[in-house]
């Protein structure tokens, strides 16, 4: 049986063997996101409502049965597993990067659940494999034209998918610096802070990096970075617990990881500048 690649993590893309494959119809995308990301059959009324809320009963599941041929022209008859009930895949036909993101995170978190204690090895491979594997937001650039319910599923998984992102950087960041790898700690917080320049906690996490790796001057850079970034964007100011990271650094004294969690050092002392 041919094995998809449906990859969603950016901009959406259906793979066989290398070669990109195109549905006619937006709403064929729409329903093997759906499906793929939920790893389940949904029924046949509750697909019509999702992606016609307007249309009658009888006249959705017209459109739907129209978007299965989309789906069977394109993909092959396997691969949809149907009843005059549900819809489904065939999960032996595909492989689906956010199935995978999330089962390298979930099995990091089972070996390894708290960032209090050394990560493993085989949990910074997995961390570095999830990481890897996002190219941007959850069906980066797509869009249905009406307003339905699908896209309030997609901004609620494009929300979740952002902040596990975010969380296995964190962690990555952290298993690096446990080992004193300070560089691939640096730019692991570096790629955070390129898919959410506001988030401040990682800007706190790139000053203490860059401080614990001797380069003092970067450090007070990405200071005055966060604090142009927040006044710009936001009309604040840094909250206190980065203005306390920055006068850790221009005193000279041991780092230690300042945020609620605990993350990235312990009292570790930063090479002399």
């Amino acid at each position: 049986m041919a094995k998809y690649s449906l990859l969603f993590l950016g901009t959406p893309q259906i793979k066989l063997t290398q070669k990109n494959l195109i549905l006619e119809r937006q709403k064929s995308l729409a329903l093997l996101a759906y499906l793929a990301v939920n790893d389940s059959p949904a029924s046949r009324n509750q697909l019509g409502v999702m992606l016609w809320p307007e249309a009658p009963t009888s006249q959705a599941l017209t459109s739907l049965r129209a978007v299965l041929v989309d789906l069977r022209k394109t993909l092959g008859d396997q691969f949809l597993m149907t009843t005059h009930q549900t819809i489904g895949l065939t999960r032996e036909a595909y492989g689906c990067d956010v199935t995978h993101f999330r089962t390298l995170l979930a099995a990091s978190h089972s070996h390894c659940p708290s960032v209090n204690h050394p990560i493993c090895s085989s949990c910074v491979e997995r961390l570095d494999e999830a990481v890897k594997l996002v190219r941007g937001d959850f069906l980066s650039g797509f869009h249905l034209r009406d307003e339905t319910p699908f896209e309030e599923w997609q901004n609620q998984q494009n929300i979740q998918l952002r902040r596990e992102y975010h969380l296995a950087i964190e962690k990555l960041a952290v298993a690096y610096t446990q080992q004193g790898d300070y560089l691939p700690a640096i730019q692991s917080v570096s790629q955070w802070l390129s898919s959410d320049p506001l988030e401040e906690k990682a800007h706190g996490y790139l000053m203490q990096l860059y401080a614990l790796n001797g380069q003092r001057g970067l450090a007070l850079r990405q200071y005055e970075a966060c604090k142009e970034m927040l006044a710009r964007e936001l009309d604040v100011r840094p909250h206190e617990e980065t203005t306390t990271i920055l006068k850790t650094i221009l005193n000279g004294q041991p780092l230690s990881y300042l945020s609620h969690n605990k993350g990235l050092t312990n009292s570790v002392k930063y090479s002399e500048f």
